[in-house]
């Protein structure tokens, strides 16, 4: 099961959930019993729902990571915002005061199939119930509607305006049946009630879509910043041309890092499937440094799924516009570990899956690198039936938004009938041994045929320049 994006407040999400379908229980019971609704109940149902909305909006903004729960309830309590502690103090006015005072009287009314009641209440306190719900509005409701505005992730941000409206609608939906009077009093309950599920409904939805990757990446991002040229005092002449990438300098020559080996420009590559079928006793892991050097000396996004202390991982890590997806051993569910780095469960194909979905989405529309040295570790954990079956979904996702992928595979753990039907998928093979890198097959399916010339060149059967093994 994936873990939700509403990780740190889905207890207090729980919670006001609860709180409100007992006041809806409540209202069944009593039109069932023939007896009037008891008001008080009612009061600290309602108080206790608006609060835990509280609770949940502001560490919904927080996206503090802490655990669910009193975790998560001691973390916010520990230094709780201002308007937090505003809202905390106006709603517990109100229902103290409601409880001490009792400014409600109970009438009943005739109807087509019997008697119903409703209740009236004082100015003073329709008033207060009032500015109760434009508190609430204003401050947890606004609270998390705002932070929908901030998530990167389309799905999330959808999910969390529409729990947003829902509880505005509740509040609202509450101050309706209030007011509610006289012969029509049952009728105008009964709209609520009808109102209420459908809210249910909506909140059901929007919490069931986004997982906690969605959270994840929203925080910090993956863009590889913003050029900007420098100034003309900081280039000599006869120099190499460079660009500023998060305040580090650039060389041109690096935007075509990976494909000058292939004797190709990156534009080229831009799109395409491509298989490396490596000797893990040589150092294959070079390979997707240049892969992914290319992409953020493009200025383009790049992520490598890899596992916790391969040589991909030790080689990549820190790297600061690199995104690291790692799998390891020591996580249940999804976590940051760096700013650069989240960790994923090992073994969890579906967590791979969803964490590709979530990374295009972000970059909806930008040439998005990727590269994958976890296809080994699946087929053997997996098989290599359901191996292949995630490894053709990943290709398909990438296609879709044209990001460029490049897969690894051990060519000393695979059978040949299992390697023969992977590089099916791809759209150029290549080779990387102690003898270099090769390309077996071109883009096309046309075998490598070119002549060598200095500055990363491959000729057919030969290690390529530049590349050490």
């Amino acid at each position: 099961m994936r873990a939700t994006y509403f990780l740190d407040s889905r207890f207090f999400m729980a919670i006001a959930n609860v709180a409100f379908v007992m006041v809806l229980v409540q209202g069944l019971a009593s039109d069932l019993s023939g007896t009037p609704f008891p008001w008080a109940p009612y009061t600290v149902l309602i108080f206790l729902t608006a609060v835990s909305v509280g609770f949940a909006s502001f560490l919904l903004k927080s996206n503090s990571g802490v655990s669910p729960g009193l975790g998560g309830l001691a973390k916010l309590l520990s230094k709780p915002p201002a308007k937090f502690l505003v809202f905390v103090a106006i709603a517990l006015v109100w229902m103290v005061s409601g409880l001490a005072l009792q400014p409600w009287r109970v009438h009943q009314v005739q109807t087509f199939d019997g008697i119903a009641y409703f209740y009236s209440y004082e100015s003073w306190y329709l008033l207060s119930s009032l500015a109760f719900l434009l508190v609430f509005l204003l401050i947890p409701v606004a609270t998390s509607y705002v932070q929908s505005t901030r998530i990167g992730d389309p799905t999330a941000s959808k999910s969390v305006r529409m729990i947003s409206l829902s509880w505005a609608s509740f509040g609202v939906v509450a101050l309706f049946e209030e007011v509610a009077s006289g012969s029509l009093a049952p009728v105008e309950q009964g709209i609520a009630a009808l109102a209420n599920g459908l809210l249910f409904i909506l909140i059901a939805f929007a919490v069931r879509e986004p997982t906690i990757l969605s959270r994840i990446m929203s925080i910090g991002g993956l863009g590889s910043g913003t050029a900007r040229p420098l100034t003309s005092s900081k280039i000599r002449a006869g120099s190499t041309r460079s660009f500023a990438l998060d305040s580090k300098p650039v060389d041109l020559a690096r935007k075509s890092l990976f494909s000058t080996m292939l004797r190709m420009r990156h534009e080229e590559i831009v799109g395409k499937r491509l298989l490396l079928e490596y000797d893990p006793s040589a150092s294959y892991e070079r390979i997707v440094e240049k892969f992914a050097g290319e992409f953020v000396a493009n200025l383009e996004p790049v992520a490598v799924f890899t596992s916790i202390g391969s040589p991909v991982h030790r080689v990549l890590r820190g790297q600061r516009d690199v995104k690291l997806f790692s799998f390891s051993t020591n996580t249940s569910t999804p976590s940051r570990q760096s700013e650069t780095e989240i960790l994923l469960p090992e073994r969890d194909a579906s967590l791979l899956l969803d964490a590709v979905d979530k990374l295009l989405q972000a970059h909806h529309g930008q040439e998005v690198g990727i590269a994958f040295d976890v296809f080994t570790d699946l087929v053997l954990f997996k098989g290599f039936e359901k191996a292949y079956a995630i490894i053709s979904s990943v290709a398909e996702m990438a296609d879709a938004q044209s990001a460029t992928t490049l897969v690894l595979v051990n060519s000393t753990a695979l059978e040949g009938r299992a390697l023969n039907a992977v590089r099916g998928l791809f759209t150029a093979y290549l080779s990387y041994g102690f003898e270099g890198l090769r390309v077996v097959r071109a883009f096309g399916g046309i075998p490598a045929r070119t002549n060598g010339t200095d500055g990363g060149s491959i000729e057919d059967g030969t290690a390529a320049s530049g590349v050490e093994g």
